[in-house]
Parts: C-alpha cells; structure tokens; sequence
C-alpha cells in the first residue's frame, strides 16, 4: 500500500457538477433511493493551508481545528496548527510546548482539552504519544507511552462521558483491531482485544445513533465490510448486502440529509470511481463516475458536516492526464441541489 507513505507535489482540484447515479454500473442495484443531484463548490485555493492530507480535525471552544498529517512547508509531519470559525478562513496558531507531529493522527476535543494521539513518525513508525492542550495555544505530553501502543490511521470518538480509542497500523503483526477507552485522557482500560478483523485506513461515522466502521486495508487486501456497535466496545459485521461499495481504503465517509456519503479512497494503489451513498449502512449506491479531467478523485482528505454542506479539506487527488497522485490545497463543499 504504497501511497499510505508518499506524499506529493501541490495540484489544483476543479469544480465538478455531479448529476444522477452511473446506469452503466452493472455491480449495483438498479433501482436506488431517491437520486440526489449533488454540487461540488471550490471555497479555498489554498492561500491559507498550502498543500495538506492525512491530517485530523474536531471542533472545539467554537471552532474548527486542523493539526498532524503532512502540510506543504512544515519541517515535519503534522507541526501546523489551524483553526476557523468557518471552515473557509483558517488561521495558523503558533502554540508552544510539544510538536504536533504525526501522519494520520486523532484530534478529539473531551473534558474541556484538545488530545492529540498517535499517527506516523518521520520514519513512517506509529507513534504511541498522547499530547493535549487545554486552548490550543500550550501542549504537553499527556502519556508518554501509551498502553495500546503506537497506532496510526485510527479512529478516536467521545461516547458516555468516555473517550475511546479503536487501534488503527500497528507494527508487528496484529490480527484485530482493539478497543481501549479513558475517563480522563491519560488512563487507558482495554475494552477489546478482538475488535473486528485487522484493518486500518478504514472510515468511521457516526449514523443514527450508531457507530460505523467502513472498509480499509488488511496489509494484503483492501476490504468492502461494515462493522457496527452501539456501545463503541461490540461489533458485527452487517456487511450483508450484495449491493456494497467496491474494496477500498484511504476513503472517508460522512452523513448530509439523512444519508452516509463514501468520498475518495483508493483501491490497489489506484484511484475509485469515488462517491457512495447510502440510507441504512447496508445497500450501498454507487454515484456517477467523476467527469474525464476531474480533480476529486481524492484519499487521505478530511470531512466536516457544516451549515448543511459537507466540506472536503485537503487530501490527494489523481491527475488521470498524468497517471500521478497529487497533493491537494483545496477546500470544497459537496451539497444537495
């Protein structure tokens, strides 16, 4: 999975009108609920964050944070910080104390601080450091070595006044993704050691009060499962349906009106015919392939629900004139018509 450790020089993404589902796409059902029409806006060009992916984000004290991954100019993955009233105007914060430093991180904002967890070392080793800030401005090392060890492209999310923490890459060879959680952000109780199957660059959503895991990458494979849990500690596998969205990983998913829409990823180091949609996590609709020349065939980017748009920040998209991945410095939001 060789794109999980690259990174790439700075191209711009277009402004793409997406209209009706793909009838030509004979591995999907053919009759799929209520077809949107979607627009696909340009907000940014980059002034702001230069070049950015594999980065993570949360709101906090009213804002939007972005820290970690890999941001065009930085001495080390993931030094910058950014924040925004509205996820168009960004600005840098220049903070003191720990580096944020790590490729495909966590941010969560819980108990009134700012944790950051984990993600790749410079030498593309998962780190186990946890780092947290009461205002953005000052961090410290909150653990120094956490117990689950070092984990990267993992998925962090506040439930019952806990913070949990689902394993994402591991060294070694691990062969399912734990479960741990914390009242306060620096004592760890393993929840589950035996998950789900391993993967990582998976997706995670939360959807009609439940919690989602979506595909990602075994170390061979790239997978088309979902698991679910309502606790954050249990999981199934409801990936029961025929009608599912092709293996992939590197991809993101997020919830607009009532469905969870599948953006980006990749599949055997090559790009996907990349938009999904779905009403109940099962049946997967595949979306109409994105136009010749399309800039939005992207991984590694970030997702956020915001004034009924969903904004896409950053990430890599494929240049298919040149058969290139590149670095993305955009900044679009994807809505209903």
């Amino acid at each position: 999975m060789k794109t999980i450790l690259k990174f790439y020089a700075i191209m711009a993404m277009s402004v793409c009108l997406f209209m009706g589902c793909d009838k030509d796409d004979d591995n999907k059902d053919n009759n799929p609920p209520n077809v949107p029409q979607l627009l696909v806006t340009e907000v940014s060009n980059g002034t702001v964050i230069e070049s950015f992916q594999g980065n993570a984000m949360t709101e906090f004290n009213g804002k939007l944070w972005i820290a970690g991954g890999y941001i065009l100019g930085d001495s080390a993955n993931g030094v910058g910080l950014y924040n925004s009233f509205n996820g168009s105007v960004w600005n840098e914060v220049f903070y003191s104390g720990t580096y944020l430093s790590g490729f495909a991180p966590s941010l969560t904002a819980f108990n009134n601080n700012l944790w950051f967890i984990g993600g790749l070392d410079n030498g593309g080793l998962p780190q186990s450091t946890i780092l947290k800030s009461a205002n953005g401005e000052v961090w410290t090392t909150a653990v120094a070595s956490a117990p689950f060890g070092g984990t990267a492209y993992h998925h962090t999310f506040v439930h019952n006044g806990k913070l949990f923490l689902v394993t994402g890459f591991q060294s070694g060879t691990p062969t399912h993704n734990k479960v741990w959680s914390t009242v306060d952000g620096e004592n760890w109780t393993e929840e589950n050691a035996q998950a789900f199957p391993y993967r990582y660059a998976s997706s995670f959503v939360e959807f009609q009060n439940q919690y989602y895991i979506v595909g990602g990458y075994d170390g061979s494979s790239y997978l088309n499962d979902v698991y679910k849990s309502a606790d954050g500690i249990n999981w199934t596998n409801i990936a029961t349906s025929s009608n599912r969205f092709d293996p992939i990983a590197l991809h993101t998913t997020e919830e607009m009106n009532g469905k969870v829409w599948l953006i980006g990823g990749e599949n055997n180091n090559a790009p996907t015919a990349n938009l999904w949609y779905t009403i109940n996590m099962t049946d997967w609709y595949h979306y109409t392939t994105l136009p010749s020349g399309s800039r939005a065939l992207k991984n590694h980017n970030t997702l956020k629900f915001l004034n009924g748009k969903i904004w896409i920040f950053g990430g890599e998209s494929y240049n298919i004139s040149t058969n290139l991945w590149e670095q993305e410095s955009k900044i679009q939001t994807m809505e209903e018509l």
